[in-house]
């Protein structure tokens, strides 16, 4: 009786843990690439210095209603990138990067988008953070993003 009534308490308090999907260290490293931009012009104004994402923490999120619609309870992770950008042209760009996490089919899981200002000869880090379901964090196997620019 003794036993059974413990093993009851035991698994109480473990179920009433931390709810929250667990990461591991690696998902949430830096991945960080060295890549260059895909053009024929030479005279491109932009040159990538470095870009990557990471997972930044997953999370439970409870069923809540707006209004008549409900939205079921699920778990997400937030994840972050970043691009950096050199601009070497003599004009300040407005420099827009759009980053886009893929499965190994390269098809898109999630992408998000952000800009910087960069001033003639200014290296800038464009960075973000979006959120995606987390049961996508194990198809993710590559990123690849855009780029572009107006001039200001």
């Amino acid at each position: 009786m003794r036993i059974t009534i413990f093993l009851i308490i035991i698994s109480l308090v473990i179920s009433c843990g931390d709810n929250n999907p667990q990461l591991s260290k690696k998902e949430m490293e830096w991945k960080i690439y060295n890549r260059t931009v895909d053009t024929d012009d030479p005279n491109y104004p932009l040159e990538i210095i470095e870009d990557g994402y990471k997972i930044i923490r997953a999370y439970h999120k409870d069923a809540s209603k707006i209004g008549y619609v409900e939205f079921p309870a699920k778990d997400e992770v937030e994840w972050g990138w970043k691009s950096t950008v050199r601009n070497k042209s003599n004009k300040r760009l407005k420099v827009t990067v759009t980053y886009i996490l893929k499965d190994k089919d390269r098809f898109t899981i999630t992408s998000d988008k952000d800009y910087e200002y960069a001033d003639p000869g200014d290296t800038v880090t464009i960075r973000s953070t979006s959120s995606m379901n987390f049961q996508n964090v194990k198809r993710v196997y590559s990123s690849s993003g855009s780029i572009s620019y107006y001039e200001q």
